[in-house]
């Protein structure tokens, strides 16, 4: 067989049709997957090899010999097919070459514009065929018309139907062969079988049951190989931002009614990803990029909301469909000096100055309509009038006017004895005025024209800098500036800033209504003007935000934590902003608070609101698209939380969310309020458990140390009692428990999941070291209310012989059954630490623990698990080891065992699952953070087979009983945990309907049938 070094050469004309259909052929046949057993009897396992030249070559007579080594190198000739090809002697020139090595079988058509035969090289509709004439055999040339993939079409609907073709003729099968896949061969070998059987005996019956199930498994598996190879591609295409191809991967990664493929987490995890499922609803998510060679300098989208146009910084201009998110079309201005500023002129039109003339072009059809020169031909901008009929140019010395069909309709001119010059205007919203910014003797003033009169008005107001004009519906103007004399500049993390006072001007016809001064401000930021409400200025300045009333009096004002970058909404009760760090900022005015609901990219340097409620972003100079997105499987309950919820408790009727020193209760079934819990700001606690229908917290004075239990019934909110634990003067060693330092913090002692302090709690039984003295308990039942004292009783010379001298105890652990308790102590001069293993009955030494092991990362569920430097431990009960685990190189965070299965969790994000020191999987979380993480922040919870583990505010669902090595989805944002017992995840999010605060919600989880029902629905109608 010979061996070709490309499975096929494409011979294109490089126009724009061609080249789009060449380089979309090249990338869908090296990204196509050939199905298992295709790869297996054909030999191939991708085809990969696509030779495409990038470049135009000079026309020569001869092909070069590189090209013609490359030719003679390629098994097939994909031909591009349209009637700008056939103008090109040198594409026509490529298929003669090829045809003199190999036959006509091998050159594939694909149309990319015009009609058949027309676009077919002439060479392609003829070949020589054998006949007998007379007796005589002679070669004539015979006509044939070559099979075509069509192109023409949406390139969408060509991968489904056309691209096919293409690939079953480069892997030498039939097109019904490689569509068919493996269900026809699974068949085909069934049947074999079935005749055999028919022929044999008992014997051959066995064989074909057992050849059958091999199969099958075979058959499985290569099914499973090819869902993860479908399920990355769309984990992928996610990143990439590519959610049609990401949708559609995902969706072949899953079951369908044509192809019954197991289910996988990896396309579990595919299709919650890329359908945004799970994912936070009341913010944006990215659904668009748009990277360019250069960097974006201006964009507008159109009037009618179809189509994006952008600039960028090497002066061409492209335009995107913003329905099917593709580009439509793309020119260079082939300006001498490129425009600041483009707009959107008549319907279709595009215009901006540049080169000394205002320029129009249909920027659909990449045309240009006309130019116009303007008289002085120095500085230039040129704007739209509100009603669409008129286009005016600050034409240095003067504002011209002309239609938008580039006829001069009026000239506004400056008069004779100022001395100065334009630089820049804008229009009333009515069109009546034209405001021009005047640039004279080193200051800038304002000069107002009357468009129907053409009377013109100069302000005396001078400044060093104007940095936004501005009508309003009442066509006053306002005019923001500063005066930089009483600037200072300084410099921050490497850039010059410059601050200045700011002063606000309103101008009523000819005469100042008000001035007002604005707060200091960096001149690096951006100004911007909004009117709030017909009576309200909406002002941002660089990082301030403010409102001011009709009297120029700052109505309100607050400063952000960045420079504002857009004003995405706004209305009489909140403002949402787009801040240069990449948050969406949410500032409420009645209150001034704020909330961050998203993260965009960083250097977010412009963002608007579009008409079907996306954010449109420049970022880095690129431009970005995010939407906000609902989450139908998620209910909210009625009332809002009292801030961020830090935790959650649960009985079977009533939830409590605690939030700082308040907790909010909620009934479970009908998601209505039941009412609020504030504890007293003074002291210090923290909240203990849920059980009997109330809420325990443990609760120290701040004035006497004293330590008590605080019993709330949850269904009221009301304190039941309170149990003093006789204790006075009570520390925790490290810190672990102490007053809480601001209202909005999370107060929870983290050992109550993990046992990191010696204080734990086991089954609604509190434990406790007296007063620093690792000999000495204290056991307080909640639920019978008994309180004991413990004296623990060691051997002689244990290790816990001294420490009430030199040592301090350091950890507190109880079994699952509350038999034993493992406590340790550590020495405060060599911070050595040693423990034992007490039998609780009786308070008599069972076992010790050598010194080495870390007294913050340990475990005692169905065993005690205890981390040393290199290994981690599972002990008995007398101290001795049952297993090891080698750690090589990271440690874990945490780890967590249940049923068996020992989870282990690392700061890269890998989560290891073990049984009996035996690795059995590793599942790659996508949110690894744990540089910044503390151990104390994640907890672990399980609900039949799957493993909830909880990261900050983020959660993933991991099936333990399966071999998949991703998670089957992630919470993005917000996640308090999961409900075991309904299966439900528990979070908070700012409702739809208000994003002004936080309510608890629930998502209702999604099965395999919602999620491919999900997914199918935006796969076919969110992209279109």
């Amino acid at each position: 067989m010979t061996e070709y070094k490309y499975n096929a050469f494409i011979s294109y004309r490089h126009a724009e049709k061609d080249s789009r259909v060449a380089k979309e052929l090249q990338q869908q046949l090296e990204r196509f997957v050939i199905p298992e057993p295709i790869r297996q009897r054909y030999g191939i396992r991708k085809i990969e090899r696509i030779f495409k030249d990038q470049e135009e070559l000079e026309l020569t007579d001869d092909l070069s010999e590189q090209l013609d080594e490359n030719l003679r190198s390629s098994e097939y000739l994909i031909v591009i097919c349209s009637p700008a090809y056939l103008q090109s002697k040198w594409c026509l020139q490529e298929v003669e070459h090829f045809l003199s090595y190999r036959d006509h079988d091998h050159v594939i058509c694909v149309l990319a514009d015009g009609e058949p035969p027309a676009v077919f090289p002439p060479v392609l509709l003829s070949q020589p065929k054998e006949v007998s004439i007379n007796g005589q055999k002679r070669i004539v040339e015979e006509s044939v018309e070559p099979l075509a993939a069509d192109y023409r079409q949406d390139f969408r609907q060509a991968r489904k139907i056309e691209l096919p073709r293409i690939a079953a003729r480069l892997i030498g099968c039939s097109y019904d062969e490689l569509v068919m896949r493996q269900e026809r061969y699974r068949r085909r070998k069934l049947a074999a079988i079935l005749t055999g059987v028919i022929v044999a005996a008992v014997l051959a019956i066995s064989y074909l049951l057992w050849s059958n199930a091999m199969i099958n498994r075979n058959y499985q598996r290569s099914l499973i190989n090819e869902s993860k190879v479908l399920s990355a591609n769309a984990v992928s295409a996610m990143e990439q931002m590519d959610r049609y191809s990401a949708l559609n991967s995902a969706l072949q990664a899953l079951p369908s009614a044509d192809q019954d493929r197991p289910i996988i987490d990896e396309a579990l995890y595919a299709a919650s990803l890329a359908s945004y499922a799970y994912q936070p609803p009341y913010g944006f998510l990215e659904t668009w990029r748009v990277d360019q060679a250069a960097d974006v300098i201006d964009h507008f989208v159109s009037r009618d909301a179809k189509w994006l146009v952008c600039l960028n910084s090497e002066g061409t201009v492209t335009v995107y469909s913003l329905a099917e998110r593709e580009m439509r079309a793309q020119f260079p201005l082939k300006a001498g000096s490129l425009p600041d500023h483009i707009e959107e002129g008549s319907s279709g039109q595009l215009v901006c100055y540049f080169d000394g003339a205002v320029h129009a072009y249909d920027f659909i059809n990449a045309s240009e309509l006309w130019a116009l020169p303007l008289k002085y031909q120095w500085l230039g901008t040129a704007h739209l009038s509100p009603d669409h009929k008129y286009i005016a140019a600050a034409d240095t010395l003067a504002i011209q006017v002309m239609t938008v069909k580039g006829e001069p309709f009026l000239s506004l001119p400056l008069p004779a004895e100022l001395d100065g010059y334009i630089t820049d205007f804008t229009w009333s919203q009515d069109g009546q005025y034209l405001a021009a910014i005047i640039r004279s003797e080193g200051r800038y003033q304002i000069g107002c024209y009357e468009f129907e009169t053409s009377r013109f008005h100069l302000h005396e107001e001078k400044w060093l800098h104007i940095d936004g004009i501005y009508y309003d519906s009442q066509n006053v103007l306002y005019v923001v500036a500063d005066d930089s004399e009483k600037s200072s500049a300084f410099y921050d993390n490497s850039t010059y800033l410059i601050t200045a006072d700011y002063f606000l001007t309103a101008y009523r016809d000819q005469s100042v209504r008000y001035s007002a001064t604005l707060p200091a401000a960096s001149l690096n930021g951006s100004c911007q003007l909004a009117e709030q409400d017909g009576h309200v200025l909406l002002v941002t300045l660089g990082n301030q935000l403010m409102l001011i009333d009709q009297n120029g009096r700052k109505a309100f004002g607050q400063q952000t934590p960045a420079e504002i970058s857009g004003i995405l909404d706004y209305d009489q009760t909140a403002v949402s902003l787009a801040l240069y760090d990449g948050q969406q900022l949410m500032v409420s005015l009645a209150d001034g608070s704020s909330i961050s609901s998203q993260q965009f990219s960083r250097n977010c340097q412009q963002a608007e609101m579009l008409e079907n409620g996306s954010c449109l972003s420049v970022c880095d100079g690129n431009l970005q698209i995010y939407e906000s997105v609902y989450d139908d499987s998620l209910e909210y309950f009625a009332e809002p939380l009292n801030g961020e919820g830090d935790d959650y408790f649960t009985d079977e009727t009533t939830l409590a969310i605690p939030a700082g020193r308040t907790v909010s209760l909620y009934d479970r079934q009908s998601r209505q309020a039941l009412g609020i819990i504030e504890l007293d700001r003074k002291d210090g606690y923290h909240y203990l458990d849920c059980a009997n229908g109330q809420l325990r917290i443990l609760k120290i004075d701040a004035d006497s140390a004293a330590m008590s239990v605080l019993f709330y019934e949850l269904r009221s909110g009301q304190l039941v009692r309170e149990k003093d634990l006789g204790i006075r003067e009570f520390h925790v060693a490290n810190g672990y428990l102490s007053s809480p330092m601001s209202d909005s913090d999370a107060y929870y002692l983290d050992s109550i999941y993990r046992g990191c302090s010696p204080l734990v709690l086991q089954s609604g039984v509190l434990y406790l070291h007296q007063q620093d003295d690792p000999c000495r308990l204290v056991i307080y039942d909640m639920n019978s209310d008994q309180l004991t004292e413990l004296t623990i009783r060691v051997p002689d010379n244990g290790v816990l012989l001294d420490s009430t001298i030199l040592s301090v105890p350091s950890c507190l652990a109880v079994s699952a059954d509350g038999k034993w308790l493992f406590t340790a102590v550590k020495d405060v001069r060599s911070g050595a630490v040693s423990g034992i293993i007490v039998d609780l009955s009786s308070g008599e030494c069972h076992g010790e623990v050598e010194a080495g092991f870390d007294d913050k990362q340990f475990v005692w569920k169905e065993e005690l698990l205890i981390m040393r430097e290199h290994a981690l431990e599972a002990l008995a009960a007398d101290g001795t080891v049952r297993y090891q685990i080698s750690l090589t190189s990271h440690r874990p965070l945490t780890f967590d065992l249940h049923d068996g299965l020992l989870s282990c969790l690392y700061p890269d994000g890998r989560l290891q699952v073990y049984r009996q020191g035996e690795l059995l999987k590793t599942v790659s979380l996508p949110f690894a953070d744990g540089s910044v993480i503390s151990a104390q922040m994640i907890r672990f919870q399980y609900h039949e087979d799957r493993l909830y583990l909880l990261w900050r505010d983020k959660l993933a669902a991991v099936d333990l009983a399966s071999e998949g090595t991703t998670p089957l989805f992630t919470v993005g944002k917000g996640a308090l945990g999961c409900l075991s017992d309904r299966a439900e995840i528990l979070t908070y999010a700012l409702s739809p309907a208000s994003l002004r605060q936080y309510y608890p919600a629930v998502y209702h989880l999604y099965d395999a049938q919602q999620l491919m029902e999900r997914a199918g629905k935006q796969l076919g109608g969110y992209l279109r």
